[in-house]
């Protein structure tokens, strides 16, 4: 083969490697647009997405009724309280917690109440969930006094709540009614028993949202009567 055909075989061949290159690096190049779009896009989503009863930005047009009157006890331990004052009789406040036909227009589309000590405190947030469905929340009622207090153990879902506090078994509820006159009421929710670490945690943020959400929901009741559950989401 002469010089000049080696020369210009040499120089298809290279020139053809640098083309090679050149597409496999626009090529790579793209993905990294595409990869970089598509975290960005989800990025994008996950900033918009809506905020729910658990998320601490959380906001309705009922939530800002509620007050969070938590604090920590001379002991240490946490205690997480909800409270809300209302133009409402002190009778009619207690039977939306107190009957469970009541309970079923605000609380839960399934509520069932045994107002007694060791009675049965449930819900389900499903409207079609069957009985031995595993999603029903099964808490204990400790013991009441008719307008004033119910206190109410918590029995935390497994597979919902961290396995280390669901052994513990240490959480309660203290429902208070208190009539202010002139037809007002205040109705407070205190929940003691929280433990310390990071599940303890994640428990007390659970529900220091979550309670706020209901107690918002009790306000609504009030205000705009039964809760059309198949409406809601």
């Amino acid at each position: 083969m002469s010089i000049t055909k080696r020369t210009l075989t040499m120089l298809v061949i290279f020139s053809l490697s640098l083309m090679s290159t050149t597409a496999q690096q626009e090529k790579k190049a793209d993905a990294q647009s595409v990869t970089t779009k598509s975290l960005a896009d989800k990025t994008a989503q996950d900033s918009a997405k809506k905020a729910g009863p658990h998320d601490a930005t959380y906001e309705d047009p009922w939530v800002k009724y509620v007050k969070d009157a938590s604090y920590i006890a001379p002991s240490g331990e946490r205690v997480l309280r909800h409270e809300v004052e209302i133009d409402y009789p002190i009778a009619k406040a207690w039977d939306l917690f107190a009957n469970a036909s009541e309970g079923n227009t605000w609380m839960a589309p399934q509520f069932t109440l045994e107002l007694k000590t060791g009675g049965k405190w449930w819900a389900n947030y499903s409207a079609t969930a069957k009985p031995e469905d595993p999603s029903w929340i099964k808490n204990t009622v400790l013991s009441y006094v008719p307008q004033q207090m119910i206190s109410v153990k918590l029995n935390m879902l497994p597979g919902v709540f961290p396995k280390g506090p669901i052994e513990d078994g240490t959480l309660f509820a203290v429902l208070e009614f208190k009539d202010l006159g002139n037809n007002k009421t205040r109705v407070s929710e205190t929940l003691v028993g929280f433990g310390t670490g990071k599940e303890w945690d994640w428990v007390y943020n659970f529900f220091k949202t979550g309670n706020r959400y209901v107690f918002g929901q009790y306000v609504r009741r009030i205000k705009e009567g039964p809760i059309d559950w198949s409406k809601q989401k």
